[in-house]
């Protein structure tokens, strides 16, 4: 969806480039953990890491792109305003959201515990 809205926005045409400011706040709404939440200064805490984080961070890379096309074009850099800005910290979170850390530390120990046996197999 985020895809086919920039692409409606970009028209190569008239050699417009969207301004990124307009289309994360146009965007990120849209994501349904940022939709839920209640006001735009709460974090986001809970995301379901299947569609939300997948959503939120295709929408991060869709602005990293739109960001430099507009600088390319304008000649004046956005980036630092984008990442200030609230709706931005939101996609960040739902990104966080999606991480599964418990998961991770379970493979990370797994790692631990292998590294250790190879070094005890080494030793023997």
């Amino acid at each position: 969806r985020a895809n086919d809205y920039l692409v409606e926005l970009h028209d190569e045409t008239l050699k417009r480039t969207p301004s990124p400011l307009k289309v994360l706040h146009k965007m990120a709404p849209k994501i349904p953990a940022i939709k839920h939440s209640p006001d735009i200064l709460l974090r986001i805490q809970t995301a379901r890491g299947d569609i939300d984080s997948g959503v939120a961070a295709s929408l991060i890379a869709i602005m990293a792109r739109l960001c430099t096309e507009y600088d390319n074009k304008t000649g004046k850099s956005i980036g630092k305003e984008i990442i200030k800005d609230r709706r931005f910290e939101q996609l960040v979170e739902c990104v966080n959201c999606g991480v599964d850390v418990r998961k991770r530390r379970v493979e990370a120990q797994k790692l631990m515990d292998d590294g250790d046996d190879i070094e005890i197999d080494m030793e023997e």
